[in-house]
C-alpha cells in the first residue's frame, strides 16, 4: 500500500491548509522510503521523519483549529478530538519505534497513516470546507494571525509543498 499523490479533490478550498496537507503527504512518502531502506542509518532516518511528521502535524492541526474557530465551524470540538486521537496514535508509534525498531510492524503503521490521512482529509476536513469558503476573509485573518504569532516556534521555515 502506497501513500497517494496529492489530487485536486483533496483540496479543502484554503491554500495554506492545502499546502500543509501536501507537506504532510511528502513527509509520509519520505517515511515510506525510509522504511524501505535497510541500512545502519534507517533508525535515525525513520525517527527523524517521524518527529518531523509529529511536529508538522501538530503545527497544521493548531493552524486548522484556529481557522475553524474564526469561521465558527460548528464541528470544531469533534474535529479537535479527531486531531488529538491522530497525534496520540502517532506518538505511540514513534515511541514504539524508538524503543524497539525491529518490533514495529511497519506495514501496519503505513496502513494506519494512509487510512487516517485519507479518512481525515477526504471525509472529516471536507466538513469545514463550506465554512472556510463562505467566510474566507475570516479564515485569511486567522491564518495571518497564526503565522505571525509570537510563540517561539523555533524559527521553522515552511515551504510550499507543490
Amino acid at each position: 500500500m502506497r501513500f497517494e499523490d496529492w489530487r485536486p479533490d483533496f483540496s479543502v478550498g484554503v491554500h495554506s491548509l492545502d499546502t500543509d496537507h501536501k507537506l504532510l503527504i511528502s513527509l509520509m512518502r519520505q517515511l515510506e522510503g525510509a522504511f524501505a531502506v535497510d541500512d545502519e542509518q534507517q533508525y535515525v532516518t525513520v525517527l527523524s521523519i517521524l518527529n518531523a511528521l509529529l511536529d508538522y502535524t501538530d503545527y497544521h492541526f493548531t493552524r486548522e483549529e484556529s481557522m475553524m474557530a474564526a469561521v465558527r465551524f460548528p464541528g470544531l470540538v469533534a474535529h479537535r478530538a479527531a486531531h488529538h486521537a491522530i497525534i496520540g496514535n502517532l506518538l505511540k508509534v514513534r515511541d514504539s519505534f524508538e524503543s524497539d525498531p525491529a518490533g514495529t510492524d511497519r506495514a501496519m503503521f503505513q496502513k494506519f497513516l494512509i487510512e487516517a490521512f485519507h479518512h481525515h482529509l477526504v471525509e472529516i476536513d471536507k466538513e469545514y470546507e463550506p465554512y472556510m469558503v463562505a467566510r474566507r476573509d475570516l479564515a485569511i485573518i486567522a491564518n495571518e494571525e497564526f503565522v505571525n504569532r509570537d510563540d517561539d516556534d523555533g524559527g521553522l521555515l515552511f515551504v510550499d509543498a507543490d
